[in-house]
């Protein structure tokens, strides 16, 4: 008997054993973190949920953010989990300032299942200028339509995850409003070229930040301002001004002004950096840590840590003070002098006296400053500066008359115009100076062919198995013998080291790589010594075009010829198709840019235009896309077929861009209609930012893939059918 009763038991417990695990209720704990307690308007909050059972997903449980007094069921927004484990996802903070709570309840139709609960503040925040990250602009003033190439540098990894953006705005606009953007995404440098100015004259912006997807003080990184349309300045001055805006020389605290008021010494050292830049080819850092106590200037902490200019004593630099015309003539020098004299330095500028031919002295002379003489007539020998008027130079005010109308002050025109003349005449030119030296450009090695120096870029989509996915080369050859070739294709390699051309052959040396895979992880490639190149520089049809073999990882070459190498076009234009050479076959309607238009995944071309109802027909699945031209879209969805949670249908609009062979959907909201429970509908509900690569077969049907976490792309199974 007492074994009966022990197998007996033992059969029980194996039955007990073998029943769900679900029917066991045990203590379960719950936590919900933040990544921050902090936050800016509209800054994205990472929420992190731990301890979620099968039985709590069985019960629908829900993350809800709050105000601390808001009673169950009120929400500002909310998350459903489906994940067992740990969830993590983001809320965007909300747009007013306050204490704010996250709310996390096992059972959403329960208000006594509040598991966790952990509180925020949302408040005034400083804009984080000292990221890594950094922006420059070609110019500072353009006609409407004309292209802005915008350069981001900087990128790491993890902001590359976060979807960084480049936004233009006017001044104006909230921080998540914006005319157009364009999406950053390769760690590094990018080069962005998909911004166009706007057609209405007046001051723009363009804005960084790191985290598109949640636009707020926290992640604005940094602004540029830009003009459309005349400058505010004299007439004699516009053509030169426009001139030095194409040069560059424009700095952004000045961009929009009134440029005939005149200059102060903070903002003419911002103008002398812009020029020593440009001189050199060297980029500036602010001096650290700051010698002033009256301010803050980045641009005037360049200005003194390169030494091109000084406090007005140990610990001030009066940056509000009014520069007079000899004083701009004296620094501008300097900056020359620091470029291109070895050795130079403010405490030894003394002992360096240019050399050049005496111009007629000025009317006005014995008013100049013996201390500035050199200087007003280097430049005036060098066609830099001029008089103003009956053979004057005017170069600072010496009565009370003259004070009170500024008569000598320099203004902002007149340093940006003697600064982009500087520039332009004296530029990589030989300087002569008494102490025998001679002030000369960085030496080259090699010889260099001045035709090929640039920027030349070529697109592919002529790749195997049907996933043309573009194929991008480009090669940039600088005047300081330096190049960089970068390939892109899903993953990209970018290749760094000298070179040296003539002759129609390029000498490639000391060439080394970083490769970037999929998933954003950087590695070593290749370390070559000396690769020999044939190229074939040429002009059709107007236009520049390079016929050069592309360096190639997985290849260990020493020399390449013409033989299949493609055609690239300077500054990625359609030379290299005007050229007639043989290049890969252009995008045409398999490209990417061809996604514009209305796809439908409908074999008999079902198309439901997603402005108007829901859908009729006789599909339990049809989904439908309209990509507008001007960068808006629309997606319809009905889904009622089968055994579905939540079937219907709905509709989602917002914005996309596409750059290569990746669409990136942006200020997405949606519509949903459950037609089997209608406590699951909702209207306008924002989602996040999401990007699909884009896919054609050889019968031109559209896939849109998604990418896992890991940055893999997932290949997709839905297939679009283009609607005539």
């Amino acid at each position: 008997m007492k074994r009966k009763l022990t197998v007996l038991l033992l059969t029980l417990a194996m039955a007990l054993a073998l029943l769900p695990a679900t029917i066991v209720s045990a203590a379960t704990t719950h936590t919900i973190t933040l990544n921050k307690t902090s936050y800016a308007q509209g800054e994205r909050i990472v929420v992190t949920v731990t301890g979620v059972t099968q039985a709590d997903v069985a019960t629908y449980p829900m993350a809800y953010m709050c105000t601390p007094d808001m009673a169950f069921g009120s929400k500002l927004d909310f998350y459903h989990f489906d994940g067992i484990g740990t969830n993590t996802f983001a809320f965007k903070a909300p747009d007013t300032n306050g204490n704010y709570e996250i709310r996390f309840y096992t059972n959403a139709n329960a208000a006594d299942t509040l598991a966790a609960k952990v509180s925020f503040t949302v408040g005034a925040w400083t804009p984080n200028f000292s990221s890594g990250i950094d922006m420059t602009i070609n110019k500072t003033s353009y006609k409407g339509n004309e292209p802005i190439v915008i350069t981001v540098t900087g990128i790491t990894k993890a902001e590359a995850d976060t979807f960084p953006i480049v936004a233009l705005c006017t001044p104006d606009m909230p921080l998540n409003k914006w005319l157009d953007f364009a999406h950053s995404y390769d760690i590094g440098t990018n080069t962005i070229n998909m911004l166009v100015a706007p057609e209405t004259d007046g001051t723009y912006q363009v804005r960084l930040f790191s985290d598109g997807s949640f636009p707020s003080d926290a992640s604005l990184v940094k602004t540029l301002n830009f003009t459309v349309g005349a400058f505010k300045s004299s007439t004699w001055a516009t053509p030169e001004l426009q001139k030095a805006s194409d040069m560059g020389l424009i700095p952004n605290s000045l961009v929009g002004t009134d440029l005939t008021k005149p200059i102060t010494r903070a903002e003419f050292a911002a103008v002398s950096v812009k020029a020593y830049e440009n001189l050199t080819g060297k980029t500036t850092t602010p001096a650290s840590p700051n010698p002033f106590t009256d301010t803050k200037d980045a641009e005037v902490l360049k200005a003194y840590n390169v030494g091109i200019t000084a406090g007005t004593s140990a610990t001030t630099f009066d940056p509000n003070t009014i520069l007079n015309r000899e004083q701009a003539a004296t620094m501008l020098t300097r900056v020359l002098k620091a470029a291109y004299i070895p050795g130079w330095t403010l405490k030894t500028d003394g002992s360096f006296n240019l050399n050049f031919t005496q111009p007629p002295k000025f009317a006005d002379d014995a008013q100049i400053s013996d201390w500035a003489k050199p200087s007003v007539y280097f430049m005036a020998a060098n066609g830099i500066i001029s008089g103003v008027g009956n053979n004057t130079f005017a170069p600072k005010n010496t009565t009370t008359a003259q004070e009170a109308t500024g008569y000598a002050n320099a203004t902002r025109e007149q340093a940006i115009v003697i600064a982009a003349r500087m520039v332009e005449n004296l530029k990589d030119k030989t300087l002569d100076y008494s102490n025998g030296q001679q002030a000369t450009t960085p030496a080259q090695s090699g010889s260099i062919d001045a035709k090929i120096l640039g920027h030349w870029r070529f697109t592919s989509s002529d790749v195997p198995n049907g996933n043309q996915y573009p194929f991008i080369g480009e090669y940039t050859f600088n005047a300081d013998a330096t190049f960089i070739y970068k390939w892109t294709y899903i993953g990209s390699e970018v290749f760094t080291g000298k070179y040296s051309a003539s002759g129609g052959k390029i000498t490639f040396t000391g060439i080394t790589s970083k490769i970037t895979g999929v998933n954003g992880s950087v590695s070593d490639g290749v370390s070559w010594d000396k690769v020999i190149a044939d190229y074939q520089y040429g002009t059709a049809n107007g236009a520049d075009y390079l016929k050069l073999a592309q360096l190639d990882y997985d290849d260990n070459p020493t020399t390449y010829d013409l033989t299949n190498a493609p055609t690239f076009a300077r500054d990625g234009g359609g030379a290299a198709q005007a050229a007639q050479q043989p290049t890969p076959t252009p995008q045409t309607s398999q490209g990417s840019s061809s996604i514009v238009g209305k796809w439908t995944t409908s074999s008999s071309f079902d198309f439901v235009d997603p402005s108007n109802g829901s859908y009729v027909g006789n599909s339990s699945y049809i989904d439908c896309y309209e990509f507008k031209s001007n960068g808006t879209y629309w997606e319809f969805t009905s889904a009622t077929g089968g055994n579905l949670a939540s079937p219907g249908w709905g509709t989602e609009k917002g914005n996309y861009h596409v750059d290569g062979n990746v669409v990136y959907i942006t200020d997405r909201t949606e519509t949903w209609t459950d037609t089997k429970n209608a406590g699951n509908s909702y209207t306008d509900k924002s989602f996040p930012n999401t990007k699909y690569a884009i896919r054609f077969n050889d019968s031109g049907n559209l896939f849109l893939d998604d990418f896992g976490t890991d940055g893999k792309i997932i290949t997709s199974t839905i297939k679009y059918y283009k609607v005539n």
